[in-house]
């Protein structure tokens, strides 16, 4: 009887959760947003204020990872039915934490004690639901599941933070931690380094043979709860995106803008390839995801960054510091078409040709913009998206505009260029989930002409020109 009088106690109290950790509550916001399809976790994230955003979108992102495999505990348990008040999207978050992160609830709040009342039945229903699918763990499940759906598996990319750390302080971590390194002892070819790294098998990793900072783990490695993630000491970001700051290689010393900076990743990358000297300036026009720039920035051991909220198409090319500036980096928001396994993301935009050709155009005032700064030197643009509108078309635009400015091949060992169809695609780099085992990308390098170089560039055209001429002859 005892037992049933808490239970009633915490139905009638169910809409009063003002004691469940604020994390919860803000994660279970951002499901629900992403279920109305509002944007993606990552972006929903970025427009929250919170003081542990890293945190926060680790449980939001697993939380969406795992979510029809919770619905169907649901089901089972009837949890709905029984518990008509329960906030569905808190309870899959509270629910992520209990049953498969294996955290323990803490709080005193309803939801959180209805969870723990309703424990053994939802474990029941969980072990049931496996048993179901015909595997041991969980991870099986969604595995099978992406891949009936015909996703790409990409494995667990990992960049050390070398402001903070060092890739053998990391690798030694990892060891202590269980995993074991499997050693390159020399390059090997493309499809057998694929192949290695799709049977990585569970606790093991390799250092990637193209970028040394880089880590790779199985696909579904979690290190969220690791203290090499929560002390930044490691960053996990796709390979393909540490393509950007690699093209644009600005020495230790330098002044470089990255000129749309939020979430931050690039503008650490930057500081620890330029050793933390010189400076970067960090430029987003949206101040609460400038504040996560700002708390990563902090986190990482970044001492070389100053951040300024501003639309990076206002600024004003002759004022200081801007004036200065030697190096740009612009990754503009774009259509995100080259990312796969989008478990957190919540719209089907990626393809629509409207919204396509108002980001190829906003894209093209951006780059041209960047053209205007008066001493920079080189500008890196570059998206996560495979759409040509917005990658090669972008560039020839552009291109078209300047006599100042060429393109310069960049990173000449990657074996994925630009499209074939542009006289300049060998120039550029792509990135392909089945070529490369990473998301798609796409990047390209525009390099300042000088005088003598300019003089000596036209007096080779014209010596082609002449050539081309006597051959037609």
């Amino acid at each position: 009887m005892e037992k049933e009088s808490v239970v009633k106690e915490i139905r009638a109290h169910l809409t009063k959760d003002e004691r469940v950790p604020r994390l919860y509550k803000q994660a279970a916001r951002i499901l629900k947003e992403v279920n109305e399809k509002k944007g993606s976790a990552k972006s929903l994230v970025f427009s929250m204020k919170h003081c542990n955003n890293r945190k926060l979108y680790a449980i939001v992102s697993q939380t969406l990872k795992y979510k029809d495999i919770l619905n169907k505990v649901f089901e089972h348990v009837q949890l709905f039915e029984k518990e008509t008040r329960l906030d569905r999207f808190l309870t899959l978050v509270l629910a992520y934490e209990h049953l498969i992160a294996g955290r323990e609830l803490s709080s005193q709040s309803k939801p959180v004690q209805m969870i723990r009342e309703y424990s053994p039945l939802l474990q029941k229903g969980f072990k049931k639901v496996l048993q179901k699918a015909n595997v041991k763990n969980v991870e099986d499940i969604v595995y099978d599941g992406l891949e009936k759906e015909g996703k790409v598996f990409l494995p667990r990319y990992v960049r050390v933070n070398t402001i903070n750390t060092s890739v053998n302080n990391v690798i030694q971590q990892l060891e202590s931690d269980g995993f074991v390194e499997v050693k390159l002892n020399h390059p090997i070819s493309l499809e057998r380094y694929k192949s290695l790294i799709l049977n990585l098998e569970k606790h093991q990793f390799l250092q990637d043979q193209d970028l040394s900072d880089v880590l790779i783990l199985p696909h579904g490695t979690d290190l969220h709860d690791s203290s090499l993630y929560s002390n930044a000491n490691i960053f996990l970001q796709d390979k393909s995106s540490s393509l950007a700051v690699i093209a644009l290689n600005p020495p230790p010393g330098s002044l470089v803008l990255d000129a749309c900076a939020a979430p931050g990743m690039k503008t650490v990358h930057l500081a620890a390839l330029m050793e933390n000297k010189g400076k970067i300036l960090a430029v987003d026009m949206n101040s609460e995801r400038l504040d996560i720039v700002k708390e990563m920035v902090h986190l990482a051991g970044v001492t070389s960054c100053e951040t300024y909220c501003a639309d990076f198409s206002s600024l004003d090319p002759a004022t200081e510091p801007f004036s200065s500036v030697e190096y740009i980096l612009l990754d503009p928001s774009c259509s995100g078409s080259g990312i796969v396994n989008r478990l957190d993301y919540g719209s089907n935009e990626t393809s629509d040709p409207s919204r396509i050709r108002k980001l190829a155009w906003f894209q093209k005032q951006l780059l041209s913009h960047s053209l205007t700064f008066p001493n920079v030197k080189r500008i890196v643009y570059s998206t996560c998206s495979i759409n040509q509108e917005e990658n090669e078309e972008v560039i020839k635009a552009v291109l078209e505009t300047t006599k100042d400015f060429t393109l310069e091949k960049i990173i000449p060992q990657w074996p994925t260029r630009g499209l074939p169809e542009f006289d300049f695609g060998s120039l550029c780099v792509r990135s392909y989930p089945e070529e490369n085992l990473t998301n798609g990308f796409f990047v390209a390098a525009f390099q300042k002409i000088y005088p003598d170089i300019k003089e000596s560039s036209e007096k080779c055209k014209k010596k082609k020109s002449k050539k081309n001429k006597k051959k037609s002859e």
